[in-house]
Protein backbone atom coordinates (compact mmCIF):
# COMPACT_ATOMS: atom_id res chain seq x y z
CA UNK A 1 0.00 0.00 0.00
CA UNK A 2 1.26 3.49 -0.79
CA UNK A 3 2.40 5.49 2.30
CA UNK A 4 -0.25 8.14 1.75
CA UNK A 5 -3.04 5.57 1.50
CA UNK A 6 -1.73 3.74 4.57
CA UNK A 7 -1.85 6.94 6.60
CA UNK A 8 -5.34 7.75 5.32
CA UNK A 9 -6.55 4.28 6.30
CA UNK A 10 -5.45 4.99 9.87
CA UNK A 11 -7.14 8.37 10.10
CA UNK A 12 -10.48 7.18 11.46
CA UNK A 13 -9.01 4.69 13.97
CA UNK A 14 -6.62 7.41 15.18
CA UNK A 15 -9.54 9.78 15.81
CA UNK A 16 -11.45 7.02 17.57
CA UNK A 17 -8.44 6.14 19.71
CA UNK A 18 -7.98 9.76 20.71
CA UNK A 19 -11.65 10.12 21.61
CA UNK A 20 -11.53 6.86 23.56
CA UNK A 21 -8.46 7.94 25.45
CA UNK A 22 -10.05 11.27 26.31
CA UNK A 23 -13.19 9.51 27.52
CA UNK A 24 -11.23 7.14 29.74
CA UNK A 25 -9.50 10.06 31.43
CA UNK A 26 -12.95 11.09 32.77
CA UNK A 27 -11.83 14.61 33.55
CA UNK A 28 -14.39 17.17 34.69
CA UNK A 29 -16.08 19.54 32.33
CA UNK A 30 -13.67 22.42 31.66
CA UNK A 31 -16.47 24.91 32.34
CA UNK A 32 -16.85 23.40 35.77
CA UNK A 33 -13.17 24.00 36.51
CA UNK A 34 -13.20 27.63 35.40
CA UNK A 35 -16.40 28.36 37.29
CA UNK A 36 -15.17 27.17 40.69
CA UNK A 37 -11.82 25.52 41.27
CA UNK A 38 -12.35 25.02 44.98
CA UNK A 39 -13.47 22.22 47.28
CA UNK A 40 -16.74 22.53 49.22
CA UNK A 41 -16.47 24.93 52.16
CA UNK A 42 -17.03 22.14 54.69
CA UNK A 43 -14.19 20.08 53.22
CA UNK A 44 -11.83 23.06 52.96
CA UNK A 45 -12.50 23.97 56.60
CA UNK A 46 -11.86 20.40 57.74
CA UNK A 47 -8.58 20.21 55.82
CA UNK A 48 -7.50 23.60 57.21
CA UNK A 49 -8.24 22.55 60.79
CA UNK A 50 -6.34 19.26 60.45
CA UNK A 51 -3.39 20.37 58.31
CA UNK A 52 -1.00 20.52 61.25
CA UNK A 53 -1.96 16.96 62.20
CA UNK A 54 -0.99 15.82 58.71
CA UNK A 55 2.35 17.68 58.57
CA UNK A 56 4.34 18.77 61.64
CA UNK A 57 5.94 21.75 59.91
CA UNK A 58 2.52 23.37 59.43
CA UNK A 59 2.15 23.95 63.19
CA UNK A 60 2.24 27.43 64.61
CA UNK A 61 0.38 29.68 62.20
CA UNK A 62 -2.37 30.11 59.62
CA UNK A 63 -2.41 27.54 56.84
CA UNK A 64 -3.47 28.35 53.30
CA UNK A 65 -5.64 25.79 51.52
CA UNK A 66 -5.57 26.04 47.72
CA UNK A 67 -7.17 23.65 45.22
CA UNK A 68 -4.82 22.77 42.38
CA UNK A 69 -7.17 20.56 40.37
CA UNK A 70 -10.51 18.79 40.59
CA UNK A 71 -11.16 15.58 38.66
CA UNK A 72 -14.67 14.18 38.47
CA UNK A 73 -15.35 10.56 37.62
CA UNK A 74 -18.49 8.46 37.51
CA UNK A 75 -18.17 7.34 41.11
CA UNK A 76 -15.70 9.70 42.74
CA UNK A 77 -14.41 13.25 42.86
CA UNK A 78 -10.71 13.89 43.41
CA UNK A 79 -9.24 17.14 44.75
CA UNK A 80 -5.56 18.01 44.51
CA UNK A 81 -4.92 20.53 47.28
CA UNK A 82 -1.86 22.53 48.32
CA UNK A 83 -1.32 23.29 52.01
CA UNK A 84 1.19 26.00 52.85
CA UNK A 85 2.46 28.10 55.76
CA UNK A 86 5.23 30.60 55.12
CA UNK A 87 7.84 28.70 53.08
CA UNK A 88 6.48 25.25 53.96
CA UNK A 89 4.17 23.53 51.49
CA UNK A 90 2.68 20.08 50.93
CA UNK A 91 0.28 18.63 48.37
CA UNK A 92 -2.50 16.26 49.32
CA UNK A 93 -5.17 14.34 47.44
CA UNK A 94 -8.74 14.01 48.71
CA UNK A 95 -10.94 11.37 47.08
CA UNK A 96 -14.60 11.14 47.97
CA UNK A 97 -17.55 9.25 46.49
CA UNK A 98 -20.00 11.22 44.40
CA UNK A 99 -23.38 11.55 46.05
CA UNK A 100 -25.14 11.25 42.67
CA UNK A 101 -23.99 8.89 39.94
CA UNK A 102 -24.35 10.38 36.48
CA UNK A 103 -27.43 9.09 34.69
CA UNK A 104 -25.35 8.85 31.53
CA UNK A 105 -22.97 6.39 33.15
CA UNK A 106 -22.47 3.45 30.79
CA UNK A 107 -22.48 0.99 33.65
CA UNK A 108 -25.94 2.01 34.82
CA UNK A 109 -27.32 1.09 31.40
CA UNK A 110 -25.76 -2.37 31.15
CA UNK A 111 -28.18 -5.19 32.08
CA UNK A 112 -27.42 -7.23 35.18
CA UNK A 113 -24.54 -9.53 34.32
CA UNK A 114 -22.21 -12.01 35.98
CA UNK A 115 -19.17 -10.23 37.46
CA UNK A 116 -15.80 -11.77 38.15
CA UNK A 117 -15.14 -9.04 40.73
CA UNK A 118 -18.38 -7.92 42.42
CA UNK A 119 -18.64 -4.20 43.22
CA UNK A 120 -18.95 -3.42 46.94
CA UNK A 121 -21.13 -0.59 48.16
CA UNK A 122 -19.26 2.60 47.27
CA UNK A 123 -18.92 4.10 50.77
CA UNK A 124 -17.80 0.78 52.22
CA UNK A 125 -15.22 0.50 49.47
CA UNK A 126 -13.71 3.91 50.29
CA UNK A 127 -13.23 3.06 53.96
CA UNK A 128 -11.82 -0.32 53.02
CA UNK A 129 -9.37 1.35 50.61
CA UNK A 130 -8.18 3.69 53.36
CA UNK A 131 -7.52 0.80 55.75
CA UNK A 132 -5.69 -1.09 53.00
CA UNK A 133 -3.48 1.90 52.20
CA UNK A 134 -2.51 2.00 55.87
CA UNK A 135 -1.68 -1.71 55.84
CA UNK A 136 0.44 -1.33 52.69
CA UNK A 137 2.29 1.61 54.22
CA UNK A 138 3.17 -0.40 57.33
CA UNK A 139 4.23 -3.47 55.33
CA UNK A 140 6.23 -1.89 52.51
CA UNK A 141 7.70 1.29 53.95
CA UNK A 142 11.13 -0.39 54.38
CA UNK A 143 11.28 -1.62 50.75
CA UNK A 144 12.62 1.68 49.49
CA UNK A 145 14.72 0.30 46.61
CA UNK A 146 11.73 -1.01 44.65
CA UNK A 147 8.59 0.45 46.20
CA UNK A 148 6.98 3.73 47.15
CA UNK A 149 4.03 3.96 49.49
CA UNK A 150 1.04 6.24 49.46
CA UNK A 151 0.80 7.88 52.87
CA UNK A 152 -2.82 7.70 54.03
CA UNK A 153 -3.39 10.73 56.26
CA UNK A 154 -7.05 10.65 57.22
CA UNK A 155 -10.51 9.24 56.58
CA UNK A 156 -13.28 11.84 56.82
CA UNK A 157 -16.24 9.87 58.11
CA UNK A 158 -18.84 12.52 57.30
CA UNK A 159 -17.87 12.44 53.60
CA UNK A 160 -16.43 8.90 53.31
CA UNK A 161 -13.36 10.69 51.92
CA UNK A 162 -9.76 9.48 51.82
CA UNK A 163 -6.96 12.00 52.42
CA UNK A 164 -3.48 11.04 51.19
CA UNK A 165 -0.21 12.80 50.64
CA UNK A 166 0.32 13.33 46.93
CA UNK A 167 2.86 10.90 45.53
CA UNK A 168 5.30 12.26 42.98
CA UNK A 169 5.46 10.15 39.86
CA UNK A 170 3.75 9.15 36.64
CA UNK A 171 1.21 6.42 36.01
CA UNK A 172 2.48 3.38 34.20
CA UNK A 173 -0.24 3.94 31.61
CA UNK A 174 1.18 7.36 30.77
CA UNK A 175 4.71 5.96 30.57
CA UNK A 176 3.44 3.35 28.14
CA UNK A 177 1.79 6.03 26.01
CA UNK A 178 5.20 7.64 25.49
CA UNK A 179 6.50 4.42 23.94
CA UNK A 180 3.88 3.87 21.26
CA UNK A 181 4.97 3.41 17.67
CA UNK A 182 2.85 6.44 16.66
CA UNK A 183 4.14 8.84 19.33
CA UNK A 184 5.74 11.88 17.70
CA UNK A 185 8.30 12.13 20.52
CA UNK A 186 8.71 8.46 21.26
CA UNK A 187 10.93 7.98 24.31
CA UNK A 188 14.09 5.97 24.11
CA UNK A 189 14.83 3.57 26.94
CA UNK A 190 13.21 0.54 28.47
CA UNK A 191 10.25 0.14 30.79
CA UNK A 192 11.41 -3.25 32.03
CA UNK A 193 12.30 -1.99 35.52
CA UNK A 194 8.87 -0.46 36.27
CA UNK A 195 7.16 -3.64 35.04
CA UNK A 196 9.45 -5.87 37.13
CA UNK A 197 8.82 -3.71 40.19
CA UNK A 198 5.07 -3.68 39.50
CA UNK A 199 5.07 -7.48 39.59
CA UNK A 200 7.14 -7.51 42.78
CA UNK A 201 4.80 -4.95 44.38
CA UNK A 202 1.75 -7.06 43.59
CA UNK A 203 3.40 -10.13 45.11
CA UNK A 204 4.19 -8.17 48.28
CA UNK A 205 0.62 -6.93 48.41
CA UNK A 206 -0.74 -10.45 48.00
CA UNK A 207 1.22 -11.45 51.10
CA UNK A 208 -0.60 -8.97 53.34
CA UNK A 209 -2.90 -10.27 56.05
CA UNK A 210 -6.22 -11.27 54.48
CA UNK A 211 -7.94 -12.33 57.69
CA UNK A 212 -10.92 -10.00 57.24
CA UNK A 213 -11.40 -10.68 53.54
CA UNK A 214 -14.15 -12.92 52.16
CA UNK A 215 -13.20 -15.95 49.98
CA UNK A 216 -14.35 -15.69 46.37
CA UNK A 217 -13.85 -18.09 43.43
CA UNK A 218 -11.53 -20.12 45.65
CA UNK A 219 -12.35 -23.51 44.10
CA UNK A 220 -12.17 -24.92 40.59
CA UNK A 221 -15.92 -25.56 40.74
CA UNK A 222 -16.59 -21.87 41.44
CA UNK A 223 -14.42 -20.85 38.50
CA UNK A 224 -16.21 -23.26 36.18
CA UNK A 225 -19.63 -22.07 37.39
CA UNK A 226 -18.67 -18.46 36.64
CA UNK A 227 -17.36 -19.51 33.21
CA UNK A 228 -20.68 -21.15 32.39
CA UNK A 229 -22.67 -18.14 33.60
CA UNK A 230 -20.73 -15.52 31.68
CA UNK A 231 -20.43 -17.47 28.42
CA UNK A 232 -24.18 -18.11 28.43
CA UNK A 233 -24.82 -14.43 29.17
CA UNK A 234 -22.57 -13.30 26.32
CA UNK A 235 -23.92 -15.86 23.88
CA UNK A 236 -27.45 -14.66 24.65
CA UNK A 237 -26.73 -10.92 24.43
CA UNK A 238 -23.99 -10.67 21.80
CA UNK A 239 -23.40 -11.62 18.20
CA UNK A 240 -20.26 -13.67 18.77
CA UNK A 241 -21.93 -16.60 20.49
CA UNK A 242 -19.81 -19.33 18.88
CA UNK A 243 -16.59 -17.59 19.94
CA UNK A 244 -17.74 -17.24 23.55
CA UNK A 245 -18.74 -20.89 23.71
CA UNK A 246 -15.38 -21.88 22.23
CA UNK A 247 -13.56 -19.83 24.87
CA UNK A 248 -15.73 -21.33 27.61
CA UNK A 249 -15.02 -24.88 26.43
CA UNK A 250 -11.28 -24.15 26.35
CA UNK A 251 -11.36 -22.79 29.90
CA UNK A 252 -13.18 -25.91 31.13
CA UNK A 253 -10.62 -28.24 29.51
CA UNK A 254 -7.61 -26.24 30.73
CA UNK A 255 -9.02 -25.90 34.25
CA UNK A 256 -9.43 -29.68 34.51
CA UNK A 257 -5.72 -30.04 33.71
CA UNK A 258 -4.15 -27.22 35.71
CA UNK A 259 -6.44 -25.92 38.46
CA UNK A 260 -6.60 -27.85 41.76
CA UNK A 261 -9.90 -28.50 43.48
CA UNK A 262 -9.06 -25.77 46.03
CA UNK A 263 -7.17 -22.76 44.70
CA UNK A 264 -4.44 -20.84 46.54
CA UNK A 265 -5.87 -17.52 47.69
CA UNK A 266 -4.35 -14.13 48.52
CA UNK A 267 -5.61 -10.67 49.39
CA UNK A 268 -7.07 -9.45 46.11
CA UNK A 269 -6.29 -5.96 44.83
CA UNK A 270 -9.35 -5.65 42.60
CA UNK A 271 -8.11 -2.92 40.23
CA UNK A 272 -4.41 -3.49 39.55
CA UNK A 273 -4.14 -1.74 36.19
CA UNK A 274 -1.59 0.66 34.69
CA UNK A 275 -3.63 3.74 35.63
CA UNK A 276 -3.31 2.76 39.31
CA UNK A 277 0.44 2.07 39.27
CA UNK A 278 2.56 5.16 40.04
CA UNK A 279 6.20 5.12 38.93
CA UNK A 280 8.82 7.61 40.17
CA UNK A 281 12.01 8.76 38.45
CA UNK A 282 13.96 5.79 39.89
CA UNK A 283 11.47 3.20 38.62
CA UNK A 284 10.01 2.55 42.06
CA UNK A 285 6.30 1.79 42.11
CA UNK A 286 3.26 2.24 44.30
CA UNK A 287 -0.38 1.42 43.70
CA UNK A 288 -3.79 2.91 44.46
CA UNK A 289 -7.48 1.95 44.44
CA UNK A 290 -7.24 -1.36 46.21
CA UNK A 291 -9.45 -2.72 48.98
CA UNK A 292 -9.19 -5.63 51.39
CA UNK A 293 -12.52 -7.12 50.40
CA UNK A 294 -11.73 -10.51 48.85
CA UNK A 295 -9.46 -13.51 49.18
CA UNK A 296 -9.06 -14.90 45.71
CA UNK A 297 -6.55 -16.66 43.46
CA UNK A 298 -3.41 -14.62 42.69
CA UNK A 299 -3.93 -15.27 38.97
CA UNK A 300 -6.89 -12.90 38.98
CA UNK A 301 -4.89 -9.70 39.65
CA UNK A 302 -2.06 -10.89 37.40
CA UNK A 303 -4.46 -11.55 34.53
CA UNK A 304 -6.31 -8.27 35.11
CA UNK A 305 -3.03 -6.37 34.74
CA UNK A 306 -1.97 -8.25 31.60
CA UNK A 307 -5.35 -7.92 29.89
CA UNK A 308 -5.43 -4.19 30.66
CA UNK A 309 -1.88 -3.78 29.35
CA UNK A 310 -2.54 -5.59 26.08
CA UNK A 311 -6.09 -4.44 25.38
CA UNK A 312 -6.39 -0.76 26.16
CA UNK A 313 -9.16 1.00 24.27
CA UNK A 314 -6.73 2.93 22.00
CA UNK A 315 -4.69 -0.20 21.24
CA UNK A 316 -7.87 -2.09 20.36
CA UNK A 317 -9.30 0.65 18.17
CA UNK A 318 -5.95 0.99 16.41
CA UNK A 319 -5.96 -2.76 15.76
CA UNK A 320 -2.65 -3.31 17.55
CA UNK A 321 -0.81 -0.44 15.82
CA UNK A 322 0.30 1.29 19.03
CA UNK A 323 2.42 -1.54 20.47
CA UNK A 324 3.89 -4.48 18.61
CA UNK A 325 3.81 -7.99 20.04
CA UNK A 326 7.52 -8.04 20.88
CA UNK A 327 7.13 -4.92 23.07
CA UNK A 328 4.02 -6.24 24.84
CA UNK A 329 5.66 -9.64 25.30
CA UNK A 330 8.75 -7.98 26.77
CA UNK A 331 6.68 -6.04 29.30
CA UNK A 332 4.58 -9.08 30.13
CA UNK A 333 7.67 -11.20 30.77
CA UNK A 334 9.14 -8.47 32.98
CA UNK A 335 5.96 -8.21 35.05
CA UNK A 336 5.67 -11.98 35.51
CA UNK A 337 9.37 -12.27 36.36
CA UNK A 338 8.94 -9.56 39.01
CA UNK A 339 5.99 -11.36 40.55
CA UNK A 340 7.47 -14.85 40.62
CA UNK A 341 11.00 -13.69 41.48
CA UNK A 342 12.84 -16.26 39.37
CA UNK A 343 10.45 -19.14 40.07
CA UNK A 344 8.73 -20.89 37.12
CA UNK A 345 5.40 -19.10 36.61
CA UNK A 346 2.17 -21.17 36.35
CA UNK A 347 1.30 -19.90 32.89
CA UNK A 348 -1.66 -22.21 32.31
CA UNK A 349 -3.73 -20.82 35.24
CA UNK A 350 -2.69 -17.28 34.29
CA UNK A 351 -3.91 -17.81 30.70
CA UNK A 352 -7.19 -19.25 31.99
CA UNK A 353 -7.77 -16.13 34.04
CA UNK A 354 -6.78 -13.88 31.14
CA UNK A 355 -9.55 -15.49 29.10
CA UNK A 356 -11.96 -15.01 32.00
CA UNK A 357 -10.94 -11.36 32.20
CA UNK A 358 -11.53 -10.92 28.49
CA UNK A 359 -15.03 -12.36 28.84
CA UNK A 360 -15.70 -10.19 31.89
CA UNK A 361 -14.47 -7.06 30.08
CA UNK A 362 -16.53 -7.83 26.97
CA UNK A 363 -19.64 -8.35 29.08
CA UNK A 364 -19.22 -4.81 30.46
CA UNK A 365 -19.51 -3.12 27.06
CA UNK A 366 -22.46 -0.77 26.49
CA UNK A 367 -25.77 -2.18 25.20
CA UNK A 368 -26.16 -2.52 21.45
CA UNK A 369 -28.36 0.57 21.21
CA UNK A 370 -25.61 2.71 22.69
CA UNK A 371 -22.90 1.15 20.52
CA UNK A 372 -24.84 2.04 17.36
CA UNK A 373 -26.00 5.56 18.14
CA UNK A 374 -23.75 6.79 15.34
CA UNK A 375 -21.66 5.38 12.51
CA UNK A 376 -18.49 6.41 14.38
CA UNK A 377 -19.51 4.53 17.52
CA UNK A 378 -20.53 1.49 15.51
CA UNK A 379 -17.13 1.46 13.78
CA UNK A 380 -15.29 1.87 17.07
CA UNK A 381 -17.04 -1.10 18.66
CA UNK A 382 -16.56 -3.19 15.53
CA UNK A 383 -12.81 -2.54 15.74
CA UNK A 384 -12.77 -3.35 19.46
CA UNK A 385 -14.64 -6.58 18.73
CA UNK A 386 -12.06 -7.61 16.16
CA UNK A 387 -9.25 -6.90 18.63
CA UNK A 388 -11.06 -8.98 21.23
CA UNK A 389 -11.33 -11.91 18.84
CA UNK A 390 -7.62 -11.72 17.98
CA UNK A 391 -6.59 -11.63 21.63
CA UNK A 392 -8.91 -14.51 22.48
CA UNK A 393 -7.43 -16.53 19.60
CA UNK A 394 -3.89 -15.75 20.77
CA UNK A 395 -4.66 -16.94 24.29
CA UNK A 396 -6.47 -20.05 23.05
CA UNK A 397 -3.39 -21.03 21.08
CA UNK A 398 -1.27 -20.74 24.22
CA UNK A 399 -3.43 -23.14 26.27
Amino acid sequence: MLPGLWFASLATPVRLACRSRMAKATLPDRRQLTRSLSPPAELAEYIHDNAAAYFDDLHGGPVQVKALAIHTRDRSRIYRIRLSRNDRAHSIVVKEPRSVIRESSTESQVPTRPRLVPHPEIHTRFHSEFLTLRSVERALSEETERFNVVRALDFIESRSAIVTEELQGTTLRRLMSRHTRLHFFRRAGDLRLPFVNAGAWLRAYHRLDAAGAVPRHDTRRAVLDFTADITQYLAATGTEGSLFLKVGDAIVRAAAESLPDTLPVVLGHGDFAMRNVIVDAKGRVASLDMWNRWRTAPYEDIAYFLVAMRNSRPQSVMQGALFDESTLGHWESAFIAGYYAGQPPPMQPIRIYQLLMLLDTWAARPPSAMRHRSATLALKWTLIGRAFEREASRLLESL
